[in-house]
């Protein structure tokens, strides 16, 4: 039987490994006691509350040609309907030189479904086709070169959107047993014979996007006229569980919420989860925006979209920078988050800020602290 979890449980399963959203909130804790201890004021309530970060708006680029991912080093690698393959000039910059290519006709016409680049430098490329034909590509980024097309190692399989978990690609689109779209694992995806298993079935009508931290696997349904699942529909999934005793049904997963058409997802390094897309049910007239729940209470969430809500969101989250990017209309806007050792140190700074105002009035009244 797979074991379906929520991100709530994730936290167990880190313990007594580092846990950078309980760390976040220790450190708040700690920081207002120890600032209490020091000015001799009582906790500061609204920093030890359990509240989603301050996503702040620092600034946004012009997004590249075609489907785009991270890279290690924090900058943009994307391919074009052409199979050009290009790279991210500078950090947060809006150049992008072309780094190489692969064979004509290797993605759709109308360009790739997703390209993800591994921490090793290898590259997955969903060629976007449909039908028994559809492929992943793989190919190595140090094998490019702009003098000739790289040629790719590729398994025949539906996709939509892919990300890496170690040397292993998750792939979302591929119909699975009975023919519905469904989830998979690829493996020895750096031979020239990768190989695919099922974990997940019955992802509605159609995939959605997907998103991995730790042991918590999350995606969702793109597409559905079904009365369960429906459009936009999220759930979560131990991965390893997946792996060991799979494959399981999608609604077998643990309910994260429903959100547009859950067409692109993110964790934050707080162990948040951004969810992006739009809605096309009264099209030709769509309503979009990422809305970030928060990992430990569903049913607090923060909507963003700085560009309206009438088009279609896409959401990354780039390690490298610690940034939430929001993608829309050929624009990528970046969000700064705060890191655990930011957050504490906004605890203690807003500790002195307090007991200036106050002149350090010193008060007998206890005060809880919550973690």
């Amino acid at each position: 039987m797979v074991r379906a979890v929520s991100l709530v449980s994730l936290r167990s399963f880190l313990r007594p490994k580092f846990n950078p959203r309980t760390s976040t909130r220790r450190g708040l804790r700690s920081s207002a006691l120890i600032a209490a201890a020091v000015l001799g004021v009582g906790a500061l309530s609204p920093l030890a509350q359990a509240t989603l970060p301050s996503y702040t708006l620092v600034g946004q680029y012009a997004a590249p040609s075609g489907a785009w991912s991270i890279g290690p080093d924090g900058r943009l690698w994307s391919i074009n309907s052409a199979g050009v393959i290009s790279r991210q000039d500078t950090l947060n910059a809006a150049g992008y030189s072309a780094v190489g290519s692969v064979p004509t006709g290797t993605v759709a016409s109308f360009g790739a479904s997703f390209i993800s680049v591994s921490n090793s430098g290898t590259l997955a490329i969903g060629d976007n086709n449909f039908g028994a034909n559809a492929r992943v590509h793989f190919v190595n980024s140090a094998d490019l070169s702009t003098s000739a097309a790289t040629p790719t190692s590729s398994l025949l399989l539906g996709n939509y959107a892919g990300v890496w978990s170690g040397s292993d690609l998750l792939v979302a689109g591929a119909p699975g047993p009975g023919g519905s779209p469904a989830l998979w694992r690829v493996t020895n995806t750096a031979t020239t014979s990768p190989t695919s298993s099922v974990l997940i079935t019955n992802i509605g009508g159609g995939s959605g996007g997907l998103a991995l931290r730790g042991d918590t696997l999350v995606t969702g349904v793109g597409f559905s006229t079904a009365a369960s699942p429906v459009t936009g529909e999220v759930r979560s999934f131990s991965l390893s569980s997946l792996i060991n005793s799979g494959p399981a049904t999608f609604l077998s997963g643990s309910l994260v919420g429903t959100v547009l058409s859950a067409s692109s997802m993110a964790f934050d390094p707080l162990g948040n989860l951004a969810i992006a897309g739009a809605d096309f049910s009264n099209f030709p007239s769509v309503s979009g925006f990422v809305r970030v729940i928060d990992g430990d209470n569903f049913a607090n969430n923060i909507t963003i979209a700085p560009a309206g809500t009438d088009r279609s969101y896409g959401v990354r989250f780039n390690a490298f920078t610690n940034e939430l990017l929001v993608s829309a209309s050929g624009t990528i806007y970046r969000y700064v988050i705060p890191t655990p050792g930011t957050a504490a140190a906004l605890a203690v700074a807003g500790a002195l800020s307090v007991s200036r105002r106050r002149r350090v009035h010193v008060t007998n009244e206890s005060r809880e602290v919550r973690a």
